[in-house]
């Protein structure tokens, strides 16, 4: 079965069909330059919702190609933030090592510090027990002073006595 164009099947008038018949070719009534207007209008209305069509996808497609710009320049931002990010960790890398290091040669010192305060600490330590013998000979020294005192004022009342005593006796000549 032939299949007939829907535009020829418009510009025939109401009643007509060619099916019927199955004569195909154009009625007499009809001139070739009414056919030619009717096919044209029928490519018109169907050429309109193609034409919308056609603007929807260049529209979409527009929208498609500034988003695609769009995201291109967040991709290429996200990337030079990414690599910010990148150097900033190397540079907090390095500073946490360089603290790492100052850390190491602070504990050092600090166990210099705490050797010698321990030398220190003994040496103070000697000093207090000579300063504590000093001040034992210096006791005894005072007490050896009150007591060569204590003697020498009972030897010169002792003194004074044997005078006396020599004084009693008489010599001859």
């Amino acid at each position: 079965m032939r299949r007939q164009c829907p535009a020829r099947e418009a510009s025939l008038p109401q009643g007509e069909s060619s099916k019927g018949s199955g004569n195909t070719a154009i009625p007499h009534e009809r001139s070739a330059h009414e056919e030619i207007g009717a096919v044209s209008s029928s490519q018109m209305t169907l050429s309109s919702p193609a034409s919308n069509v056609a603007t929807e996808v260049r529209a979409l497609a527009e929208r498609a190609a500034e988003a695609s710009q769009e995201i291109r320049v967040l991709i290429s931002e996200s990337t030079a933030h990414v690599d910010r990010g990148a150097g900033l960790i190397v540079d907090a890398g390095s500073a946490l090592g360089g603290i790492v290091e100052r850390t190491f040669g602070i504990d050092g010192l600090l166990t210099e510090i705490a050797v010698g305060s321990e030398d220190q600490a003994e040496r103070l330590n000697e000093v207090n027990q000579a300063l504590g013998q000093l001040d034992r000979v210096t006791q005894q020294n005072a007490a050896m002073v009150e007591e060569a005192t204590a003697a020498a004022n009972s030897l010169g009342v002792e003194a004074g006595r044997v005078r006396e005593l020599v004084g009693e006796f008489a010599l001859s000549n």
